[in-house]
């Protein structure tokens, strides 16, 4: 992988995070307003994500403080690789949340099960993402 490749990765990676972000506001906040054990269960998952999910935007912005401080590529490298480890971690979890969820969920709305089930692409996105990344 170039370096333009790799700038381009870390590009896609981030829109793919903007686009797990959005997916995990529009559950946390459906969820945020019913008090059932089966939606605390699901808050407590979506909570659980986050953590993780920010241990991954956190490594991402050093990854572009790295870029446009103009390091050279072969210095990014090993902390894009390190990264990409660290982050397939994180997302693993993130993954076990969201299986918990998924069997927590009952009858949901149309729009409900559709924007989960787009959250789900989302990570398996993002995995796929980090691997290449971190094959650079």
């Amino acid at each position: 992988m170039g370096q333009r490749h790799f700038l381009a990765a870390v590009k896609d990676l981030a829109e793919s995070y903007s686009e797990f972000n959005a997916y995990w506001n529009y559950l946390y906040k459906l969820y945020s307003g019913k008090e059932d054990d089966s939606s605390i269960k699901v808050r407590s998952a979506l909570i659980a994500m986050r953590s993780s999910f920010l241990v991954c935007v956190e490594g991402l912005s050093r990854l572009n403080s790295l870029m446009k401080n103009r390091q050279p590529y072969s210095s990014i490298l090993p902390e894009a690789i390190l990264y990409s480890s660290n982050a397939k971690t994180q997302v693993n979890i993130i993954s076990n949340e969201y299986h918990s969820i998924k069997k927590l969920l009952g009858t949901e709305t149309d729009t409900t099960e559709k924007i989960f089930g787009q959250m789900g692409e989302a990570i398996e996105l993002i995995k796929i993402k980090l691997a290449s990344l971190g094959s650079a």
